[in-house]
């Protein structure tokens, strides 16, 4: 889309003085002027940008009726003010909007925009599940199971745990004392515990296949696991199969592929540098097999509200602006 052209973008002067400089207590009482009514000669519609987006802030209207251009508009009066944007952009329309500084894309080029993709190693417990979606009675506790089992080998480094059977990188628990095991859990209980915890996504699929054994072999030894228990092998197959296919899934290459800049790292120095005030994330190749959209938006989101959590834009706030268009859920609440 082209730059917006009223004279609503005309900023008071006194706005523009220092604005690199100002606190956010500053920036949140000036003043955004978004267009000019044709009433009584004119009338300049500005609101205060603590109104506009102190909190949360809905641009509505029908098709073609100017939300776009309103964006647009929005995305220029903050950038004068010193205010600093993130833009999630569906389509590509953004793109040469003059006042955005760096603009991000997925999967393949896009103009002038630098590739990202965002590291799965930054993905939550809760995400991988939203992802792989086990069923809830057999296949959620054994996926639960086969992520633990790689985290423990991440917790220790790749080194040998006493008293703990791996091979090729998987715990093996056939006909293997449990005691053992769950000491070493309990012993990294912190690491392992951690929703962030980075581990080997590529394993759980194998690591599926050997937990699915027999809690005790009571033909032997009760204080060991047993056999392979075929049942719930059976039951876990589909998850097995899901999980393979979605981690070499060309739609998830955003993901599960290293192509490009980690957007982790962009948005992190973006918190903390100054150099940039307006980013524009691009959604256009992201497609929509498998929930992508939904999925990568909602991973996003996530990351923002635990950057939140932290404090991290107590003294620098962020403006997040999300096109009704890309779907999302709980992380944008």
């Amino acid at each position: 889309m082209t730059e917006p052209t009223s004279r609503a973008l005309t900023v008071r002067t006194r706005d523009l003085m220092n604005c690199r400089n100002r606190s956010h207590v500053q920036i949140s009482r000036a003043s955004l002027e978004l267009d000019i009514l044709n009433a009584e000669g004119g009338v300049v519609l500005k609101l205060s940008a603590e109104k506009i987006v102190g909190r949360h802030c809905g641009v509505l209207g029908a098709t073609g009726g100017g939300k776009s251009w309103t964006i647009a508009t929005l995305l220029n009066q903050i950038k004068a003010v010193g205010g600093r944007v993130i833009l999630f952009d569906p389509t590509g329309e953004f793109a040469d909007v003059p006042s955005i500084s760096r603009h991000y894309t997925f999967n393949q080029a896009e103009g002038g925009a630098a590739i990202v993709h965002f590291p799965y190693q930054s993905m939550t417990e809760d995400d991988l599940f939203a992802l792989f979606r086990p069923s809830g009675q057999s296949q959620g506790p054994k996926l639960r199971d086969a992520i633990r089992s790689p985290k423990l080998i991440a917790a220790v480094g790749g080194k040998p745990v006493a008293g703990v059977a791996v091979e090729n990188g998987l715990v093996v628990k056939r006909q293997k004392r449990r005691a053992t095991y769950v000491a070493a859990l309990d012993a990294h209980k912190q690491q392992i515990n951690n929703s962030h915890r980075a581990f080997d996504v590529f394993k759980p699929p194998d690591q599926l296949q050997n937990e699915c054994v027999w809690s005790s072999d009571n033909r032997n030894d009760p204080a060991n696991w047993g056999d392979t228990d075929n049942l719930q092998l059976g039951y876990c197959e589909t998850l097995v199969a899901r999980i393979r296919m979605l981690t070499h899934a060309p739609e998830l290459a955003c993901l599960f592929r290293t192509d490009g800049t980690s957007l982790v790292k962009v948005l992190t120095d973006f918190f903390v540098n100054e150099t940039d005030d307006l980013i524009r994330i691009s959604f256009r190749n992201v497609r929509f097999e498998h929930h992508t959209r939904e999925i990568l938006v909602n991973i996003i989101g996530r990351f923002l509200l635990e950057s939140a959590r932290k404090d991290t834009f107590r003294n620098k706030p962020m403006i997040a602006i999300l096109d009704p268009s890309v779907p999302r859920t709980d992380g944008w609440r």
